[in-house]
Protein backbone atom coordinates (compact mmCIF):
# COMPACT_ATOMS: atom_id res chain seq x y z
CA UNK A 1 0.00 0.00 0.00
CA UNK A 2 2.98 2.64 0.80
CA UNK A 3 4.73 1.82 -2.26
CA UNK A 4 1.15 2.66 -4.25
CA UNK A 5 0.55 5.63 -2.30
CA UNK A 6 3.94 6.58 -3.48
CA UNK A 7 3.63 6.37 -7.04
CA UNK A 8 0.69 8.30 -6.74
CA UNK A 9 3.01 11.11 -5.11
CA UNK A 10 5.25 10.46 -8.09
CA UNK A 11 2.70 10.80 -10.48
CA UNK A 12 1.31 14.20 -9.00
CA UNK A 13 4.19 16.07 -8.09
CA UNK A 14 6.51 15.45 -11.76
CA UNK A 15 4.60 13.67 -14.42
CA UNK A 16 2.30 16.16 -14.33
CA UNK A 17 4.56 17.99 -15.76
CA UNK A 18 5.57 15.70 -18.07
CA UNK A 19 2.10 15.28 -19.75
CA UNK A 20 1.23 19.43 -18.79
CA UNK A 21 1.50 20.19 -22.42
CA UNK A 22 -0.45 17.32 -23.62
CA UNK A 23 -3.35 18.70 -20.74
CA UNK A 24 -3.25 22.61 -21.87
CA UNK A 25 -3.61 21.67 -25.55
CA UNK A 26 -6.53 19.45 -25.19
CA UNK A 27 -7.95 22.23 -22.43
CA UNK A 28 -7.37 24.80 -25.07
CA UNK A 29 -9.36 23.05 -27.58
CA UNK A 30 -12.41 22.10 -25.28
CA UNK A 31 -12.29 25.56 -24.00
CA UNK A 32 -12.47 27.07 -27.42
CA UNK A 33 -16.28 25.11 -28.00
CA UNK A 34 -17.41 26.38 -24.11
CA UNK A 35 -19.50 29.24 -24.06
CA UNK A 36 -18.14 29.59 -19.63
CA UNK A 37 -17.06 33.22 -19.89
CA UNK A 38 -15.04 31.86 -16.24
CA UNK A 39 -13.78 29.38 -17.94
CA UNK A 40 -12.37 31.27 -20.97
CA UNK A 41 -10.76 34.02 -18.59
CA UNK A 42 -8.35 31.13 -17.95
CA UNK A 43 -6.79 30.56 -20.94
CA UNK A 44 -4.12 34.09 -20.75
CA UNK A 45 -2.73 32.76 -17.67
CA UNK A 46 -2.52 28.49 -18.76
CA UNK A 47 -0.87 30.10 -22.05
CA UNK A 48 1.77 31.30 -19.74
CA UNK A 49 2.22 28.27 -18.03
CA UNK A 50 2.57 26.18 -21.00
CA UNK A 51 6.51 28.41 -21.88
CA UNK A 52 7.68 27.86 -18.20
CA UNK A 53 11.11 25.77 -18.12
CA UNK A 54 10.02 22.94 -15.36
CA UNK A 55 13.58 21.52 -15.85
CA UNK A 56 14.83 18.33 -16.07
CA UNK A 57 12.33 15.20 -14.66
CA UNK A 58 14.55 12.68 -16.06
CA UNK A 59 15.15 11.40 -12.58
CA UNK A 60 11.47 11.20 -11.61
CA UNK A 61 10.45 9.41 -14.53
CA UNK A 62 13.06 7.07 -14.30
CA UNK A 63 11.82 6.75 -10.54
CA UNK A 64 8.05 5.95 -11.50
CA UNK A 65 9.41 3.14 -13.99
CA UNK A 66 11.47 1.72 -11.22
CA UNK A 67 8.18 1.12 -9.17
CA UNK A 68 6.14 0.14 -11.67
CA UNK A 69 3.68 3.15 -11.59
CA UNK A 70 0.92 2.63 -14.05
CA UNK A 71 1.26 4.11 -17.36
CA UNK A 72 -1.55 7.29 -18.31
CA UNK A 73 -2.98 5.25 -20.73
CA UNK A 74 -3.92 2.73 -17.92
CA UNK A 75 -5.94 5.82 -16.37
CA UNK A 76 -7.59 6.42 -19.68
CA UNK A 77 -8.56 2.86 -20.45
CA UNK A 78 -9.53 1.79 -16.92
CA UNK A 79 -10.74 4.85 -14.66
CA UNK A 80 -11.79 7.83 -17.71
CA UNK A 81 -12.64 5.75 -20.70
CA UNK A 82 -15.15 8.16 -21.64
CA UNK A 83 -12.41 10.81 -22.51
CA UNK A 84 -11.49 12.14 -25.94
CA UNK A 85 -7.67 12.14 -25.37
CA UNK A 86 -6.29 10.02 -28.35
CA UNK A 87 -4.29 7.03 -25.91
CA UNK A 88 -2.02 5.91 -28.94
CA UNK A 89 -0.50 8.68 -31.41
CA UNK A 90 2.44 9.79 -33.84
CA UNK A 91 2.19 13.76 -33.00
CA UNK A 92 -0.28 16.15 -30.96
CA UNK A 93 -0.15 19.56 -31.79
CA UNK A 94 -0.08 21.56 -35.14
CA UNK A 95 -0.03 20.62 -38.43
CA UNK A 96 2.18 23.33 -40.41
CA UNK A 97 2.52 23.75 -44.27
CA UNK A 98 6.39 24.00 -44.99
CA UNK A 99 5.37 26.47 -47.97
CA UNK A 100 3.15 28.94 -46.34
CA UNK A 101 4.14 28.41 -42.54
CA UNK A 102 0.31 28.02 -41.84
CA UNK A 103 -1.56 25.70 -39.96
CA UNK A 104 -4.38 23.39 -40.28
CA UNK A 105 -7.10 24.63 -38.34
CA UNK A 106 -10.75 23.40 -37.54
CA UNK A 107 -12.01 26.80 -37.22
CA UNK A 108 -14.44 25.46 -34.62
CA UNK A 109 -16.60 23.98 -37.24
CA UNK A 110 -19.14 21.29 -36.60
CA UNK A 111 -19.14 17.74 -38.11
CA UNK A 112 -19.13 17.32 -42.12
CA UNK A 113 -17.67 21.11 -42.70
CA UNK A 114 -14.31 21.55 -44.08
CA UNK A 115 -11.44 21.54 -42.01
CA UNK A 116 -9.71 25.16 -42.35
CA UNK A 117 -6.25 26.92 -42.46
CA UNK A 118 -5.25 29.87 -40.59
CA UNK A 119 -1.89 31.58 -39.03
CA UNK A 120 -0.56 29.65 -36.82
CA UNK A 121 -0.56 31.20 -33.36
CA UNK A 122 1.14 28.62 -30.98
CA UNK A 123 -1.85 28.27 -28.73
CA UNK A 124 -3.50 24.70 -29.55
CA UNK A 125 -6.94 25.35 -29.40
CA UNK A 126 -8.19 25.36 -32.75
CA UNK A 127 -4.82 23.88 -33.84
CA UNK A 128 -4.74 21.11 -32.02
CA UNK A 129 -4.44 17.88 -34.08
CA UNK A 130 -3.46 14.54 -33.43
CA UNK A 131 -2.03 11.93 -36.13
CA UNK A 132 -3.03 8.50 -34.02
CA UNK A 133 -1.77 5.04 -34.30
CA UNK A 134 -4.45 4.58 -36.65
CA UNK A 135 -3.20 6.84 -38.86
CA UNK A 136 -5.88 9.33 -38.86
CA UNK A 137 -5.49 13.23 -38.46
CA UNK A 138 -8.53 13.82 -35.61
CA UNK A 139 -9.15 16.93 -33.54
CA UNK A 140 -11.47 15.82 -30.67
CA UNK A 141 -13.43 13.13 -31.72
CA UNK A 142 -13.48 14.38 -35.35
CA UNK A 143 -11.45 13.10 -38.24
CA UNK A 144 -10.13 14.42 -41.46
CA UNK A 145 -11.96 12.50 -44.16
CA UNK A 146 -11.93 12.55 -47.82
CA UNK A 147 -14.62 11.07 -50.40
CA UNK A 148 -13.24 11.81 -53.65
CA UNK A 149 -10.58 13.35 -55.74
CA UNK A 150 -9.13 16.26 -55.14
CA UNK A 151 -11.19 17.21 -51.77
CA UNK A 152 -12.96 18.27 -50.41
CA UNK A 153 -10.92 17.92 -46.98
CA UNK A 154 -13.74 17.65 -44.41
CA UNK A 155 -14.25 16.56 -40.62
CA UNK A 156 -16.34 13.67 -39.98
CA UNK A 157 -16.70 11.03 -36.78
CA UNK A 158 -13.58 9.24 -36.78
CA UNK A 159 -14.81 5.57 -37.33
CA UNK A 160 -11.79 3.57 -36.98
CA UNK A 161 -11.91 1.72 -40.06
CA UNK A 162 -9.09 3.37 -41.93
CA UNK A 163 -11.08 3.99 -45.83
CA UNK A 164 -11.54 7.69 -46.45
CA UNK A 165 -9.97 8.51 -43.10
CA UNK A 166 -6.19 6.99 -43.48
CA UNK A 167 -3.13 9.05 -43.93
CA UNK A 168 0.47 8.39 -44.22
CA UNK A 169 2.96 10.74 -42.96
CA UNK A 170 6.04 10.28 -44.80
CA UNK A 171 8.72 11.77 -42.33
CA UNK A 172 11.60 12.08 -44.95
CA UNK A 173 9.13 13.88 -47.68
CA UNK A 174 6.93 15.37 -45.11
CA UNK A 175 4.43 14.65 -46.82
CA UNK A 176 0.73 13.01 -45.81
CA UNK A 177 -0.50 11.02 -48.88
CA UNK A 178 -4.62 10.14 -48.26
CA UNK A 179 -4.18 6.87 -49.48
CA UNK A 180 -7.64 6.35 -50.62
CA UNK A 181 -7.28 8.65 -53.59
CA UNK A 182 -3.74 8.20 -53.56
CA UNK A 183 -3.10 11.78 -53.62
CA UNK A 184 -1.14 14.51 -51.02
CA UNK A 185 -2.36 16.89 -48.63
CA UNK A 186 -1.79 20.51 -50.39
CA UNK A 187 -1.84 23.49 -49.19
CA UNK A 188 -5.21 25.83 -50.18
CA UNK A 189 -6.10 26.80 -53.64
CA UNK A 190 -6.34 30.39 -55.25
CA UNK A 191 -10.59 29.42 -54.71
CA UNK A 192 -11.00 29.00 -51.23
CA UNK A 193 -7.52 30.32 -49.43
CA UNK A 194 -8.99 29.19 -46.12
CA UNK A 195 -9.16 25.57 -46.87
CA UNK A 196 -6.48 22.76 -47.59
CA UNK A 197 -7.12 20.92 -50.75
CA UNK A 198 -5.90 17.41 -51.93
CA UNK A 199 -4.11 17.04 -55.31
CA UNK A 200 -1.63 14.57 -57.28
CA UNK A 201 1.37 14.24 -55.14
CA UNK A 202 4.50 16.16 -56.80
CA UNK A 203 7.27 16.63 -53.85
CA UNK A 204 6.89 20.71 -53.67
CA UNK A 205 6.92 22.60 -50.44
CA UNK A 206 2.94 23.23 -50.60
CA UNK A 207 2.62 19.56 -49.90
CA UNK A 208 5.14 19.42 -47.29
CA UNK A 209 3.76 19.40 -43.41
CA UNK A 210 5.36 19.68 -40.04
CA UNK A 211 3.53 17.68 -37.21
CA UNK A 212 4.27 19.05 -33.87
CA UNK A 213 5.79 16.63 -31.36
CA UNK A 214 6.52 13.99 -33.89
CA UNK A 215 7.64 10.46 -32.52
CA UNK A 216 8.81 7.60 -34.30
CA UNK A 217 5.90 5.41 -32.70
CA UNK A 218 3.02 5.28 -30.93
Amino acid sequence: MRRFAYCKVVLTTSLVWVLVDVFLLLYFSECNKCDDRKDRSLLPALRGVMRVDYGDVSSRKDLREALKCKPFSWYLENIYPDSQIPRRYYSLGEIRNVETNQCVDNMGRKENEKVGFFNCHGMGGNQVFSYTADKEIRTDDLCLDVSRLNGPVVMLKCHHMKGNQLFEYDAERLTLLHVNSNQCLDMPSEEDKMVPTLRDCNGSRAQQWLLRNMTLSA
